[in-house]
């Protein structure tokens, strides 16, 4: 980014909030907070600054929507030129220390944040398309149905959560394009009402399999989906770097969350076509069967102690050859860049630190932080490239002039993406026996040339008056 191509131009210029003087306030927030990612609100603002900025949050014109806009229209741009875009889906939890009003849940700490973001095919994050934040109360229509107060809750026409992967899906395809749109979802979307409206609306998806799902018997064939992907001929190969994975705290740690260490694993790869059946309790008149192509991936040449990788994917993409049974397994692979983006937003930029004291002013931050998480990540992501980027592809001239001097070590006159990175994590505390740098130490240190280059700005500036 050159100078003129600053995150709060680029990624918040020409919201609508009603009001131009709103409007300038989010301009100023938002360079802000890209300044300061990972520092409190109160220490990045002055106590005006801060007054405006709370007055600004609890605003009831001021919605998620309308702050996310002029990202979201950005990410269009990048899209551009991409016959496919991987609308990546997932849900977060994000859980306070102390109670906010509006919150619910365990004791009003905990918002829940679906997301959805465009990945590139090659893998690099192009941005946010869409925002769905919610709490839940203490009837919830799930905690209805457990106590048996309810029925299957779509006959009745009530709203679920389940609900949110297919009002995210049609919000997306409305942006993005349902041709251009191919939605990757885990587990957690492996729901036959989602994959009926998907299918009936000729929408692309890779939906990862949660169960062992009934299949149509006349089809001829094994009455079980696990049964049938333990039937299918390998049919390509593929070796690939599988990322370590920490204990997770809050969640029981079932198969697919089990903590692991990195590690080099070979796949073996299958697939076929099968139709699913309606769970039973499913009216007559709702469609009783779908047919769906499935990739099945194993890994193979494991240790004894080492739980291998099994993935079985539902898709409408075509698995006629082994380039394309690989780009489904690729494109898949790429799912893991949304948790990537959860990270850069919680440890990155210390989302759930905030001291917001209301659901309003809680998702209306979440809103403004998102597009700094992104470039965070879209950062990181760029210095893995193989290509070995210029830096000049994210950072601005000042920041790069400013990073040459702060460096613990020189940086070649044109570093590399990659260099500049290590450069930055440096900065935050990285050390290299520590291997590749976290959020934590990334954030720190994007934290500090920011505000070194804004020094910088500010001198020149002087100089010149």
């Amino acid at each position: 980014m050159g100078e003129e191509k600053r995150l709060v131009d680029s990624e918040y210029a020409g919201a609508t909030l009603g009001d131009q003087r709103l409007n300038s306030r989010l301009q100023k927030i938002a360079g802000t907070l890209e300044a300061n990612p990972e520092v409190g609100f109160p220490h990045a603002m002055t106590e005006a600054e801060l007054e405006a900025f709370y007055r600004f949050l609890s605003n009831d014109r001021v919605e998620p929507d309308s702050i996310l806009a002029p990202h979201v229209q950005a990410t269009l741009g990048r899209c551009e030129g991409q016959d496919t875009v991987l609308c990546v889906h997932d849900t977060t939890v994000f859980r306070f220390k102390t109670p906010r009003e509006g919150l619910g849940e365990y004791a009003g700490r905990t918002l829940f944040g679906h997301v959805s973001m465009a990945v590139g095919s090659d893998g690099v994050p192009l941005g946010v398309v869409g925002l769905d934040p919610w709490a839940r109360g203490k009837d919830t229509v799930t905690q209805r149905k457990h106590r048996g107060e309810l029925t299957y809750h779509r006959s009745v026409g009530l709203p679920n959560e389940q609900d949110r992967w297919i009002s995210m899906v049609d919000e997306v395809e409305t942006i993005v394009g349902r041709a251009r749109a191919l939605h990757v979802m885990d587990s957690e979307a492996d729901d036959y009402d989602l994959l009926r409206r998907i299918v009936e609306q000729g929408s692309r998806f890779i939906i990862r399999a949660s169960g062992n799902r009934r299949l149509q018997a006349e089809y001829d064939e094994p009455a079980k989906m696990r049964e049938f992907v333990s039937s299918c001929p390998v049919v390509c190969a593929r070796s690939v770097p599988l990322s370590k994975r920490q204990k997770t705290r809050f969640r029981v740690n079932t198969k697919q969350k089990l903590p692991r260490q990195s590690r080099q694993a070979t796949l073996s790869i299958g697939a076929g076509t099968v139709a699913i059946r309606a769970p039973s309790y499913y009216a007559k008149s709702v469609r009783q069967s779908l047919p769906l192509h499935v990739v099945w991936v194993r890994e193979v040449d494991v240790a004894d102690e080492v739980e291998p990788v099994e993935w079985t994917l539902m898709t409408t993409e075509p698995i006629d050859t082994p380039e394309q049974i690989l780009a489904v397994v690729d494109s898949y692979r790429h799912r893991w860049k949304i948790e990537e983006l959860f990270k850069a937003l919680k440890t990155g930029c210390a989302y759930e630190k905030r001291q917001l004291g209301s659901y309003r002013t809680l998702v209306n931050a979440l809103a403004l932080l998102l597009p700094i998480a992104w470039n965070l990540l879209r950062l990181r992501t760029l210095a893995h490239d193989e290509q070995k980027l210029p830096a000049a592809t994210v950072l601005s001239s000042v920041e790069l002039q400013v990073l040459h001097h702060v460096a613990e070590k020189p940086l070649p006159k044109d570093p590399t993406l990659r260099q500049a990175m290590l450069a930055i994590a440096r900065l935050g505390g990285h050390l290299k026996r520590n291997g590749e740098p976290g959020w934590l130490v990334l954030g720190r240190g994007y934290l500090k040339l920011l505000d070194l280059a804004q020094g910088f700005l500010i001198a020149k500036r002087c100089d010149q008056s």
